[in-house]
């Protein structure tokens, strides 16, 4: 049945300019009685009467609707205030609550569909503040929720040798934890103080491939590694006890799915077969399960090989290592320690027992081991949450989720003012359907259900950026192959977000029409005013943007200063136009010919069209990679309680190295042709090294004893950048020659008239030409290495400087919302005054003042809510306090400005006004 033309036939004519959108309303609301009839069980004719009898076809009926659209009538407010308590009348259902959800489902989306403006700005915001929320929560997810590739994750544990303070290189940071060595581990293991103990040594290995030799991340691990896990293979077998045969070694190897199917085209026939690694033949025996390639997070090995394997697989690359084990076998030194540790636990065992018990065997091995265990023992925490790629971003999220929680808080304020304005709209329609009946519960469900609804469409356009957008976080050092791809609890997670969004924004103007004098206010064609507390309410909303708003603006200044510092930092050489290729270690070469392979390579390399300098180094900086010795503070041997020892930065390079780097000399001289292998080692030292062991003397001709030997110091460099830009304390260095202090594997560093990649194919026929097996990995600007270095502090300055754009706008549209509205609503009043002789300039100041003290209200709030939250940031600041002035002013100036225009447009608008055509209306 049509029902609008039944109440277009039935009611007398309203008389009023919003005649259509009433019947439409009463024609909806007797279709909705009609379809509640038919679902409690009534046949067509008895639900039609009941919905018709609903509909009182009176004058005495058009006149009550007329007044609840323009007049106050008592008479009509206490019926419709009696009728709010009395329920409408119906049976129980089994299906009532199905067909209530579908009526309210329609009709909100109905609803939302005649106000598209409406709907498109609502869900554009919940967009920008849900789908941040949820980008990071796929972070939070990968790194910190997801549990291991493993069996019964719960039960597996990182085991760490744990140094006491004094026995580290940095004392002031107190106890850390290590890795293990060989003899270590395997003492741990036959302990028993777990149900099993596994070990394994991170690497690289070179896989010979048809277009030549492929450089991939491997692992050698102890046989009983895959069995501690847990972990089946997709096919074949794994490595076992029996594989693992020191003295013995099995040459056979477990490869990742990963490059199964990439490497080797997924072939089902591969097992059994021989490949080639490091230039010896192994037997694949078997493919690790899809998504498994390291039980650490952030490991990414496609290759496992047996620990017993170690001298061919990943022997010392050190020379003063090399000559002081007397060979390539690292599994006999006790103080060697080059392996991390995986444990599982006993039925029923906690971490906390298992560390307890750990240290018991810690401290037994430390008094039959003083020399290799004094001031170490062993312990153990749940898997990841050790040093690694968890710990590390765990902050930096903590800080981006704080974040994205404000501008989500801001989105909702900012829709609930929204919300609160659209509802002074449909109080006649509120009005009309109490007066038909409809109880406050059932209205509440209604509007509920719209809100959630708009909540639900901005999580599906929020998804849009979650999928778009996880490639920007890897600036948090999250590696490649931790998947930030979108799940299903992070979908659940942003639908979860957006029903939660759209009651917070939802319940405030629900809380305003329902209430029983919510008719009180209706008093003209435009709908009325909502009345004094829904303003202030909206005033409220107005000032918790602004608050918030200044809150991550503050944090954004403080991270963008933090980044101009890193760059401003002097680092001692020249990033531009040089070439970094690494040339990873060939045990075919012994220390002779591999001296002789570097010196041939770098004087071929030089003399390429377009290098003006090269050089090789085994250490490089802006990597985050360094390595650190002990020097004697007092120029006596290093005495075993280290008591004058000092924690100092080394790193091996040839003659050319400093000149490529652009380091230029302070004192002495370089490294020349005369410093060769059998004569007396010498060293180049940074300054502040010089002025620590011989304060207010030349250092040049002194001797420096470190862990192996006497240095005689030749030449003193300035003070250069190691580990990054951003570190805090960078601590001394020296530089050894790589002729007297074999590598056995570098980085060459070739300074270029151009564009450093345009080099990369003469480089590696250089090297192809010496000799074809030599793989050259990752060719890069060291430019790019020094973007990568300050990844995360540009990462954080542009993520908090675009939440706090979106956080600022969002206050801005609030702001001027709420001041637009409030022009609207005094367009009598400014009419008026303007009548009465009051001049342009006092209106903009009358409308902007009320805006400018919301504005200071928050600004106000939020200096305080700053100031309490910066010491949160303390940790990711860089050459700034968190208390810059520069950042605090400039962000006040800043959200005043912005607060001001925003009061101004319609400020401005109202000093246009013409007093004739107001006083015309009145």
């Amino acid at each position: 049945m049509d029902f609008r033309q039944y109440v277009c036939e039935q009611l007398p004519s309203l008389l009023t300019p919003r005649e259509p959108e009433i019947l439409e309303e009463l024609a909806q609301h007797l279709e909705d009685l009609y379809r509640e009839g038919r679902s409690i069980g009534l046949d067509h004719d008895a639900a039609l009467v009941r919905a018709t009898r609903a509909l009182t076809a009176s004058a005495q009926t058009a006149t009550d609707i007329r007044s609840s659209s323009r007049a106050p009538a008592e008479r009509l407010l206490d019926r419709v205030h009696a009728a709010l308590d009395e329920p409408v009348a119906s049976q129980p259902s089994t299906f009532a609550f199905i067909a209530d959800l579908r009526r309210d489902l329609r009709h909100g989306l109905r609803s939302l569909l005649h106000a598209p403006g409406f709907t498109a700005v609502v869900v554009i915001t919940l967009a920008l503040g849900i789908g941040a929320t949820s980008v990071i929560f796929s972070a939070i997810d990968a790194v910190l929720l997801r549990d291991a590739p493993v069996a019964d994750p719960d039960r597996v544990v990182s085991v760490y040798i744990q140094y006491a303070a004094r026995a580290t290189t940095n004392p002031a940071a107190g106890p850390q934890f290590g890795g293990a060595s060989y003899l270590d581990y395997s003492d741990l293991r036959a302990s028993s103080a777990l149900a099993d103990l596994a070990a394994l040594g991170n690497t690289e290995v070179s896989l010979d491939a048809a277009d030549g030799v492929e450089r991939i991340e491997a692992q050698i691990v102890s046989g009983n590694y895959f069995d501690m896990l847990g972990v089946r293979p997709a096919i074949g077998r794994t490595l076992t006890p029996a594989d693992d045969v020191r003295g013995s070694p099995v040459r056979v190897v477990v490869i990742s799915y990963r490059l199964w199917q990439e490497r080797f085209g997924a072939d089902a026939d591969l097992v059994g077969r021989s490949i080639t690694v490091n230039g010896n033949s192994y037997d694949l025996i078997g493919v690790a399960p899809r998504g498994f390639r390291g039980a650490l997070l952030g490991d990414a090995s496609d290759a496992w090989l047996p620990m017993a394997l170690q001298e061919e697989i990943r022997p010392p690359s050190a020379g003063p290592l090399r000559r002081r084990l007397g060979g390539l076998s690292m599994l006999g030194a006790r103080d060697v320690r080059w392996l991390s540790m995986i444990g599982r636990l006993r039925e029923g065992q906690s971490v906390t027992e298992a560390s307890a018990a750990l240290d018991v065997v810690g401290q037994r091995l430390a008094a039959a081991y003083p020399d290799a265990n004094r001031d170490k023992t062993a312990t153990a925490v749940a898997l990841g949450t050790g040093p690694g790629v968890r710990t590390r971003t765990r902050p930096v999220l903590v800080l981006l989720a704080t974040a994205v929680a404000l501008v989500l808080m801001i989105a909702c304020a900012n829709v609930a003012g929204l919300m609160l304005t659209r509802a002074s709209g449909r109080q006649r329609e509120v009005a009309v359907r109490m007066a038909l009946g409809a109880s406050r519960g059932q209205l509440l469900r209604q509007w509920l259900t719209e809100a959630v609804m708009l909540g639900l469409a901005g999580s599906a356009a929020g998804l849009l950026l979650a999928v778009w957008t996880p490639s920007i976080l890897r600036g948090l050092g999250i590696p490649e192959s931790v998947d930030l791809s979108v799940n299903v609890n992070v979908l659940a997670f942003t639908l979860a977000v957006g029903v939660t969004s759209g009651l917070v924004f939802g319940i405030a103007p629900v809380l305003q029409f329902v209430r029983k004098d919510a008719l009180s206010g209706l008093r003209d064609e435009g709908g009325g005013v909502v009345g004094s507390s829904a303003a202030r309410l909206r005033s409220a909303f107005v000032v918790v943007q602004v608050a918030l708003s200044l809150v991550l603006m503050v944090g954004a200044g403080l991270f963008v200063r933090t980044l101009m510092q890193a760059y401003a930092v002097d680092l001692g050489y020249s990033v531009d136009r040089m070439l970094i290729v690494d040339l990873p270690p060939n045990e075919g070469y012994t220390q002779e010919s591999g001296l002789a392979l570097y010196e041939e390579l770098l004087t071929r390399v030089s003399a390429l069209p377009g290098v003006t300098a090269a050089g090789a180094a085994r250490v490089t900086v802006l990597t985050g990679n360094n390595r650190t010795v002990g020097v004697s503070t007092d120029g006596q041997p290093l005495r075993d309680d280290r008591s004058n020892v000092m924690p100092v930065r080394v790193n091996v390079v040839s003659r050319g190295y400093l000149d490529a780097m652009g380091i230029r000399l302070l004192a002495g001289r370089q490294f020349d042709e005369t410093d060769v292998p059998s004569s007396p080692r010498v060293v180049i030292i940074g300054r502040a090294l010089g002025e620590q062991l011989w304060p207010g003397a030349d250092p040049v001709g002194r001797v420096m004893l470190w862990e192996d030997g006497p240095l005689r110091v030749i030449g003193v460099v300035p003070d250069t950048v190691y580990l990054r830009s951003t570190e805090r304390e960078p601590r001394p260095f020296f530089y050894l020659l790589l002729s007297q202090n074999y590598e056995n594997g570098v980085s060459l560093h070739i300074r270029t008239a151009g564009d450093p990649l345009s080099l990369i194919n003469a480089v590696r026929q250089v090297t192809r030409s010496l000799d074809p097996k030599l793989a050259l990995t990752r060719p890069r600007r060291l430019a790019d290495d020094f973007q990568s270095s300050v990844e995360t502090e540009r990462l954080l300055a542009r993520l908090s400087t675009l939440l706090s754009g979106v956080a600022l706008l969002l206050a801005a549209v609030g702001l001027y919302g709420v001041m637009a509205y409030t022009v609207r609503q005094r367009t009598r009043e400014v009419g008026l005054r303007l009548a009465l002789g009051a001049t342009p300039g006092l209106i903009m100041q009358l409308i902007v003042g009320r805006g400018a003290r919301l504005v200071a209200i928050g600004v106000g709030l939020g200096l305080l809510g700053a100031a309490a939250s910066v010491r949160l940031v303390r940790a990711q600041l860089f050459g700034v306090e968190p208390s810059d002035p520069v950042t605090w002013l400039g962000v006040c100036a800043l959200l005043l400005v912005v607060g001001l225009i925003a009061c101004g447009i319609p400020a401005r608008r109202a000093m246009k006004l013409a007093p004739a055509s107001v006083l015309r209306e009145l």
